[in-house]
């Protein structure tokens, strides 16, 4: 009842044009006087900002940003992605808490979102350091296409993030690690893991987590994240609100994640194409530690595979991890 009270002045303070009447708000919602100022107070400990004047009443003077599922969905321009979201202040992770509710029937399009994550992980079961102030977030599909065809998934977003990020305001010089990193100046900006549920013919559902640097910072991260890591706030100098680029990011990814599905993978893997800079460099490509293949990068076939030119002819490689080659 409470959060419903919360949520209910929360909108008719977006939409007010003048301050609000306490007396008038209770009576509206059916609540004492006491409720409203105890809901108006919650919402000051959330971080908006609400003055209340005598005999005048209470206005909303600046909103919060953090990505609270109201803020998320007010003025966001998707169908279904974002149109259902839970927030975390603290998660062990977005992945697994979208798991359980996708076994649990939750729909296409369900955000899961920690501020901060206790045990976030990236790729080959590798901790992910989630210090705040960053996105952090997980996305549930539901694709009908056969499961051969997810490992495209990892690159739609991929696109999907450069397409926001190098477009203005943010204007970032961002490029894409085959297969599923975002990178700057040979910094990693963010990280795509997507894991999913499926059957030989049949996929159950997927979970795409992105975790994408944003104004936290380093100091108190393992060595190598500051050797390697850097954030959207270090390359511009400056802080960025976090809410606009989720939504910005939401509305790429359906868009994209849309087009693939109706149209196929050739305009997605075009666009890889241009933004990987793992193309025509010497590589190596390892597994879990062990050296797998190593060549120039060449191409990509039509599931987003690498493509490699070696001394014993073309290898083409599935996965793994991509260094530059030491000669």
């Amino acid at each position: 009842m409470e959060k419903d009270l919360t949520k209910q002045l929360l909108s008719a303070l977006y939409e007010a044009t003048e301050p609000l009447s306490g007396q008038e708000l209770a009576e509206g919602m059916q609540v004492s006087r006491t409720a409203i100022w105890k809901a108006m107070g919650k919402l000051r400990e959330l971080g908006y900002q609400i003055e209340a004047a005598p005999n005048r009443g209470y206005q909303l003077i600046a909103g919060v940003d953090r990505p609270f599922p109201e803020e998320v969905k007010r003025g966001l321009a998707t169908s279904s992605f974002g149109r259902k979201v839970l927030y975390y202040n603290q998660l062990g992770s977005t992945n697994d808490e979208l798991r359980a509710l996708a076994r649990e029937g939750a729909v296409e399009g369900t955000v899961v979102i920690a501020d901060q994550q206790l045990a976030g992980k990236g790729r080959w079961g590798r901790s992910w350091y989630s210090p705040g102030e960053n996105l952090t977030f997980s996305l549930l599909l539901r694709p009908r296409f056969e499961p051969c065809q997810a490992g495209l998934l990892a690159p739609l977003v991929g696109v999907a993030c450069l397409e926001v990020l190098t477009s203005s305001p943010y204007n970032i010089p961002c490029t894409l690690k085959w297969p599923n990193d975002l990178m700057v100046s040979g910094r990693k900006l963010g990280g795509i893991l997507i894991e999913l549920s499926a059957e030989l013919e049949r996929i159950h559902y997927v979970v795409v987590g992105l975790g994408l640097n944003i104004n936290g910072t380093f100091e108190n991260a393992p060595s190598e994240v500051q050797r390697r890591a850097t954030s959207i706030r270090a390359i511009g100098g400056r802080k960025w609100k976090r809410v606009p680029l989720l939504q910005e990011l939401l509305a790429s990814l359906e868009a994209e994640y849309q087009h693939f599905v109706t149209r196929g993978p050739r305009r997605l893997l075009d666009k890889y194409r241009i933004w990987c800079d793992t193309l025509g460099q010497e590589v190596e490509v390892y597994s879990r530690g062990e050296l797998v293949a190593r060549g120039i990068a060449e191409d990509l076939d039509e599931s987003c595979n690498l493509v490699l030119a070696t001394e014993n002819g073309p290898v083409t490689v599935t996965s793994g991890e991509v260094s530059l080659r030491q000669n």
